[in-house]
């Protein structure tokens, strides 16, 4: 077999003709006849791939190769996230630019996470998505690679681009695996980097610190159960007026791969109206969640994320949003890193409240932002 096959349908048996390849260089073919009568995934030095499950499998390798080329391009012209790429070759429905091996590609210099004159229209929307804007960072693929070693600790069958390794673990430990997940140090250096500090002042925060509800969630597939309605981050998680939530997914989002909903400009109404879910939500000193707390009335005009690996989507903790349910047959995984602003005086004044130490119920701050 060539070290590379490149991407197409073909009965089994027959040459695999060459029909195009991954923007990234990464190639590979469909073969006809898997389990079911679905069809083989085939890559070069991997072997098949069955099914639907070989689908979502296909899908996470070509995004981690895509990432892995990307991360070894250095002084070799192809593709690095947070450069501007001038190849010609274009891939997906998002417009953004990417590279084949061997086109010819100019970059300017690096400066992290720029918003180019973006900050305009994210006080007009309260969101905007940022394409690439985390993949390049090494501490984004430091967790990556942190998250895969503690997955091992569980399941040598661990894979943190595919969902085989379910079968592998029994409901308890996957819970207590989940529960780990946001104690590991490169989340919180993560969550602490210079390039999302520098993207919160950028979007008017004028001494922005990180809050305590950073996250990585893992969302899998039909677990309907797990999704949080139409709120406002503020309502639970407190922090200034002008906080901002970074939404970061480690793979595609999207219609049927569960991501969020927003309703775009529905922050400049401030604070919603919104009821206890049960009596003894009012009772809690601390750590409300989305589930303890419904909006008198929800809203319409929604539109979905569509996101890939590494963008980051940032919105104000006032934008009305919820969960999608993932339809997939892969996990969809976020990181979520918050970040509140010190110099906010009305904040300040309130003894800075957050989520982790007080309730919307006991803080008289954000009361006033009700409309």
């Amino acid at each position: 077999m060539s070290s590379h096959v490149d991407g197409g349908r073909h009965s089994a048996g027959e040459a695999l003709a060459d029909t195009g390849g991954h923007p990234c260089g990464r190639h590979w073919a469909v073969a006809d006849g898997g389990e079911g009568g679905q069809p083989y995934f085939l890559f070069a030095d991997r072997g098949l791939w069955a099914g639907d499950r070989g689908a979502c499998a296909a899908e996470h390798i070509l995004q981690r190769e895509c990432r892995a080329d990307r991360r070894d391009a250095r002084g070799r012209g192809a593709l690095l996230p947070g450069h501007r790429n001038r190849c010609s070759s274009d891939w997906g429905a998002t417009g953004s630019q990417t590279c084949r091996r061997g086109d010819s590609v100019s970059m300017t210099p690096d400066i992290a996470i720029d918003l180019s004159g973006q900050a305009e229209r994210f006080a007009q929307d309260g969101y905007l998505i940022l394409r690439g804007a985390a993949a390049g960072l090494s501490e984004f693929q430091a967790l990556r690679d942190e998250v895969q070693r503690y997955g091992r600790r569980f399941t040598a069958a661990f894979d943190l681009d595919s969902d085989s390794w379910l079968e592998s673990i029994g409901e308890e430990d996957l819970g207590t695996f989940y529960r780990g997940l946001r104690y590991l140090p490169s989340l919180t250096r993560l969550a602490a980097c210079d390039a999302f500090l520098n993207l919160a002042k950028q979007l008017g925060l004028g001494f922005p610190v990180v809050m305590h509800c950073y996250n990585l969630r893992m969302d899998r597939p039909q677990a309907d159960r797990h999704l949080f309605r139409w709120h406002q981050d503020s309502t639970y998680l407190l922090g200034s007026h002008n906080a901002v939530t970074a939404w970061i997914p480690l793979g595609r989002v999207g219609p049927g791969l569960g991501s969020i909903e927003v309703v775009p400009g529905s922050h400049r109404a401030g604070l919603r109206p919104f009821i206890a879910t049960r009596p003894d939500v009012m009772d809690k000193n601390a750590a409300l969640s989305p589930a303890d707390l419904a909006l008198e009335r929800e809203p319409e005009g929604g539109i979905e994320v569509e996101a890939e690996a590494g963008d980051i989507v940032v919105f104000s903790q006032l934008l009305l949003h919820r969960s999608t349910p993932n339809r997939s047959r892969c996990i969809r995984w976020t990181v979520q890193a918050r970040f509140a602003d010190l110099d906010e005086a009305g904040f300040r004044e309130a003894g800075f409240p957050m989520g982790d130490a007080t309730t919307i119920f006991r803080s008289p701050y954000l009361a006033k932002f009700h409309h």
